[in-house]
């Protein structure tokens, strides 16, 4: 575990290898795979037929298993496997890991932090500068930029997920909607009183 994670005080997080998973075998994605496996598998057919072109197969082929590949690596790019995604509380410190390494940090006590639904935090999205966003199994992760202008830092995932904790300080936001972010933000609270009066 990365040494961010140590000593912690409160936490709400989902491994990078869960999150990969989900999106490896969203529908979003199968769809793509598909797109992708159709042109092949019509370009044995076709060109089974005519050895003289065999060439135009090779490169067919290999352009495709290029796409595939490059997918695989944006993926592997934007989540790390081995790292946790979300939010935790180290001392007065609060951190939320949303995309890649990117990590946010802000003092407990300088943060604005309260509570949406899910509908309220993904109704401030305005646009996603860099990340993930997959409708099929409702992933919205990365950095995006809020409607009030804001920066937003976001990891919101699952159907089942019904809140998410917002943390904001200046001109910037992340939105962290996991699993369990209601208890999150009660111990969150409950630190807060506690550290900072």
């Amino acid at each position: 575990m990365c040494s961010l994670l140590e000593n912690l005080t409160a936490s709400l997080t989902m491994s990078g290898a869960k999150i990969a998973s989900i999106l490896a075998s969203s529908p979003l994605m199968i769809v793509v795979y598909i797109v992708v496996i159709i042109p092949l598998v019509a370009g044995i057919i076709y060109y089974r037929r005519k050895p003289e072109e065999r060439a135009k197969l090779i490169v067919l082929a290999v352009v495709l298993v290029g796409v595939v590949g490059l997918i695989f690596a944006l993926n592997y790019v934007a989540v790390n496997r081995s790292l946790e995604y979300g939010a935790w509380i180290n001392g007065t410190k609060i951190y939320v890991r949303y995309y890649d390494n990117d990590v946010f940090m802000t003092s407990i006590c300088k943060a604005n932090i309260s509570l949406l639904t899910v509908d309220q935090a993904k109704g401030l999205l305005s646009i996603r500068t860099n990340g993930i966003s997959d409708p099929t199994v409702d992933i919205d992760m990365g950095h995006f930029r809020l409607k009030g202008g804001l920066k937003g830092d976001v990891i919101i995932i699952g159907k089942d997920t019904a809140y998410a904790v917002s943390i904001k300080v200046k001109d910037e936001e992340a939105l962290v909607g996991l699993p369990g972010a209601s208890s999150f933000y009660k111990e969150v609270i409950k630190v807060k009183r506690g550290a900072c009066g």
